[in-house]
Parts: structure tokens; C-alpha cells; sequence
């Protein structure tokens, strides 16, 4: 798991976190993002998705991409208007494969939900979500 020096590194002052996302691939190097906003003026803001990848051989390095804010809309029109169920009918586990880990908080209220693989059906607005954001990163983070 990541290490609070590395967590910290990814945040920045006055960038204001939408969601926090951590994808655990089977080759045990992970991705760790976080999506959020900084105020351009005060009517306008400017989106973006600081990562950063950590592997145990490699040291890590945080880089920022910018999104179009009609894509964030899109998350957040996801993340708010989704009904999942808090537990899937299906009992998932296995060995090998991904793992996802996606935080979202806003004021007091915070929600944690981790998936192994593929999200179940009760899930599935939390795939389209993990799509459209992996949309937004390099091609080398998509195919990792």
C-alpha cells in the first residue's frame, strides 16, 4: 500500500479532490490518482488528474493531466446520480488479477469501495467510471 510521503505528493495546495482512485494491477505495481480542481478565477475551474505509479523496483513520480470540464461533469454526474447496491449479490475473490480502491468524500460524508476485476452488474456505473477516467491517462497507464 502506499506510504503517507508518497500520499502526500500527490496533493497539492488549493487543489480540492473530487475522488481517489487506486488501481492494483496482478504485476503488483499500482496507480494512484487523484481527480480534482484548482480555481482558475473565481466563476472558473480547471480539472485535473495528478498520479502517480509506484512499483517496488522503480521510485515514483507524480504527473498531472488536464481534463476537458465536461469530462469531470461526466464523473460527477456518475458518482451522484448512480444507484449501486452496498453489497453485491455475487461473492467475488481470486489470486490473480486487478484490484480497484475508489474513496470519494465530500464534506463529512466519505465512502470507500474496493472491486476485484470486473465490477459486478450492481456495480457497473463504477466500471464506466474507471473507463472514463483511465480515457484521460497517457496510453502507457491505459495498457499497464
Amino acid at each position: 500500500m502506499i506510504l503517507s510521503e508518497q500520499y502526500k505528493a500527490l496533493s497539492k495546495p488549493n487543489f480540492s479532490i473530487m475522488l481517489e482512485l487506486l488501481f492494483s494491477p496482478s504485476s503488483f505495481n499500482e496507480i494512484y490518482l487523484h481527480l480534482g480542481h484548482t480555481k482558475e478565477s473565481e466563476d472558473k475551474l480547471k480539472y485535473s488528474i495528478r498520479y502517480a505509479t509506484f512499483s517496488f523496483m522503480e521510485p515514483y513520480e507524480v504527473l498531472e493531466v488536464p481534463i476537458e470540464q465536461s469530462i469531470a461533469e461526466k464523473i460527477e454526474e456518475i458518482l451522484c446520480e448512480s444507484k449501486i447496491s452496498i453489497i453485491p449479490q455475487r461473492y467475488s475473490m481470486g489470486l490473480d488479477g486487478h484490484s480497484f480502491i475508489l474513496k470519494v468524500n465530500r464534506g463529512f460524508n466519505k465512502i470507500e469501495i474496493r472491486w476485484w476485476c470486473e465490477p459486478d452488474e450492481e456495480w457497473a456505473p463504477l466500471g464506466e467510471l474507471v473507463e472514463l477516467i483511465f480515457s484521460q491517462l497517457p496510453k502507457k497507464l491505459r495498457d499497464y
